[in-house]
């Protein structure tokens, strides 16, 4: 009986022990996944090649897509002094995601001024993977969970359909909306909703089609009136040869029965 008893008591032990290794190692992971990465120690793949507010290693984008976003990005960059930047890779050459991309920003320049103010949106192909960081003013205009849930979760919807371009010109345009605001004192957050409607959105595109559609419509107006030369004749002289008419005697003679009465 009493090694029953010791036996069980033994088991209890040893499950005891069991937990509380597990408990540690639960509490010492987060510490670990937590710890400061040297970004400097990552080795970057194609390093000298990574350049602009675009980097499209994975090759997702076509040359005049690329040009486009970049054209797009530089004028937020421009008009917010802040970088917004577009990276798409094959693989992180074995490192975790966020610390390879981290590792291309601080590494390759970007940033915009002392701060090294950036929102970055990165895509690697081989890990399936995507990131959405934010450094400097970056993190003021996109300070909380609402503004990386907002923006991701309207990127990350066309990612899934393979509209690459799509979803990185929406980055695009909710990071420029989302600087806007900020540069406004008045940063987005649950208590400041963004109110991006399809119509806010499309607004500047709309102005810049009906300027456009003006302009032409003007120009058309014009060389359309000077190629009017015609002009109304009310004679028929005005279409007759001087000279080229020649009226000769003409006799008519009517016969009208006479009735006797």
């Amino acid at each position: 009986m009493n090694t029953i008893l010791h036996k069980k008591h033994s088991e209890r032990s040893l499950f005891a022990v069991l937990c509380t290794f597990l408990l540690c190692i639960s509490l010492t992971l987060p510490v670990l996944a937590s710890a400061k990465v040297d970004l400097a120690s990552i080795e970057v793949a194609n390093k000298s090649e990574i350049s602009g507010d675009v980097y499209d290693g994975a090759g997702l984008l076509s040359s005049d897509q690329i040009t486009a976003l970049s054209n797009k990005l530089a004028a937020i960059e421009q008009q917010y002094q802040c970088d917004v930047v577009v990276f798409t890779l094959k693989d992180t050459n074995g490192y975790d995601v966020r610390n390879y991309v981290e590792a291309i920003y601080t590494q390759c320049g970007y940033g915009y001024g002392d701060g090294h103010d950036g929102i970055i949106f990165a895509v690697s192909m081989a890990e399936r993977d995507w990131q959405l960081l934010t450094y400097g003013y970056g993190l003021t205009a996109v300070s909380n969970e609402y503004g990386f849930d907002y923006i991701s979760s309207r990127v990350t919807s066309k990612l899934s359909d393979g509209d690459y371009y799509d979803a990185f010109t929406t980055f695009a345009d909710l990071s420029e909306a989302f600087l806007k605001e900020a540069r406004e004192g008045t940063p987005y957050s649950d208590d400041n909703p963004a109110k991006l409607t399809f119509l806010s959105r499309a607004l500047p595109y709309l102005m810049s089609f009906g300027i456009a559609f003006i302009v032409a419509l003007i120009i058309c107006s014009v060389k359309a009136a000077s190629m009017k030369t015609a002009v109304k004749k009310t004679s028929a002289a005005d279409y007759m040869e001087p000279g080229s008419f020649i009226l000769q005697r003409n006799v008519i003679i009517i016969f009208i029965p006479l009735r006797s009465v």
